[in-house]
């Protein structure tokens, strides 16, 4: 599938519902936990997703870091990258987050354009139809003003930021043998059509599709494989740290996924293991501790405890 004007160029986004324009540092403790969290699993996506080919990360200047560590990959700040043709022959290129300057700003520019006052206004969440190539829309929430002459030039330099940054891979010079997948990650909603649309789900959300919810977050990585977070856990990066938090151990967010969730504590077999716990759906995984001994391995003392309904 191709883009109309860039016949090469392939177009996907995956959209994250809290994109992060501040950096984490000045973010207060929770906000700060939340963001680390969210850029390990960006991380652990394009890692996945570029697969050890060429590509580039277009980010904000404090999240390159993030990214520096994975094979094969570029990055570069949003307003470094403009007017380069250095990364013409990457075969995939990571939009992240998107470039916008502060409310007052944009409200400056917009009372300088057009000679009136105009209120100084925050960005608020919207709903924005988005179109899918083949015909169909999908509802996704942007960050947008309200004010009309605030989201024109939030608009001219926001969204038209991640249209340039996306074409550095020269996806129009591109042929059927050298194409460039284009990754729109945020929640810019821009005017073209986009091959796929995903969500980044929550460690939780993706174990939860399987039935079962691990704690322990190395026992979570050998268990799901494709994991956000999980390679760099069975390898012992120097990033294990942060992404064994990523999965963590806080499961408030248990009552937003549905269903009759039996919490379990177990161990498994071998030398310093401790007790660990989790939850499973008993009518979908009756044998609870072959599912186990399949995926983190051989366990003992398995015991469940009472339903809880959610």
């Amino acid at each position: 599938m191709h883009h109309p004007d860039r016949a090469h160029e392939r177009r996907g986004t995956f959209s994250t519902n809290k994109p992060h324009s501040v950096p984490i540092g000045q973010a207060n403790p929770r906000k700060r936990q939340q963001r680390c969290k969210t850029q390990a699993q960006v991380s652990e996506f394009v890692r996945e997703a570029s697969n050890g080919e060429d590509s580039l990360v277009v980010t904000y200047k404090f999240s390159i870091d993030a990214f520096g560590d994975l094979p094969n990959v570029k990055t570069a700040n949003f307003g470094t990258e403009r007017g380069l043709n250095d990364w013409e022959n990457v075969r995939h290129v990571f939009v992240i987050g998107r470039p916008h300057p502060d409310d007052f700003g944009v409200n400056r520019q917009a009372r300088c354009l057009t000679g009136e006052i105009v209120p100084i206004n925050k960005l608020v969440w919207q709903d924005k139809r988005v179109r899918i190539r083949g015909g169909t829309k999908r509802t996704i929430q942007v960050r947008r003003y309200s004010h009309p002459y605030l989201e024109m030039i939030r608009q001219s330099v926001a969204d038209a930021g991640v249209i340039h940054a996306a074409g550095r891979g020269r996806g129009i010079n591109r042929s059927e043998d050298n194409p460039v997948t284009v990754w729109l990650v945020g929640d810019a909603a821009l005017d073209i059509p986009l091959d796929t649309l995903r969500t980044l789900d929550s460690p939780q959300e993706i174990m939860a599709s399987a039935d079962v919810i691990l704690k322990n977050s190395v026992h979570a990585a050998r268990a799901f494989p494709n994991l956000p977070s999980a390679s760099a856990i069975r390898h012992r990066s120097a990033r294990r740290k942060e992404c064994e938090r990523s999965i963590g151990t806080n499961y408030e967010a248990l009552t937003d996924i549905p269903g009759v969730w039996i919490p379990f504590a177990y161990q498994l077999v071998g030398k310093g293991q401790k007790r660990a716990e989790g939850f499973f759906n008993t009518d979908l995984v009756p044998a609870l501790e072959r599912w186990l001994t399949e995926r983190p391995g051989p366990v003992k003392n398995l015991a469940l405890g009472k339903e809880e309904h959610y």
